[in-house]
């Protein structure tokens, strides 16, 4: 893998996860818990984001195959949708 996938990935990456967009959500839905709890809160969802970006990363094609869907064809759906 060359530095230019790596630099794909990283912003396919960060442009689905969107943590800035997250922050005021999860600002808002812990106002009112310690500094400590935000913390743990804040270590769980990552872990759980995390975990489900590594399952999708290497089960998600055969996800869409089960379901009848061929990669290009969600390729090209993401790609028409998106721009």
């Amino acid at each position: 893998m060359s530095i230019r996938d790596g630099v794909q990935i990283f912003i396919s990456l960060f442009v689905l996860v969107n943590p800035l967009e997250g922050i005021p959500f999860f600002l808002a839905r812990t106002a009112g818990e310690r500094a400590d709890a935000r913390g743990a809160i804040a270590r769980q969802t990552s872990t759980a984001v995390t975990i489900i970006l590594l399952v999708s990363a290497v089960i998600g094609a055969e996800v869409l195959e089960l379901f009848g869907v061929r990669l290009p064809a969600f390729r090209w759906a993401a790609a028409s949708c998106c721009s």
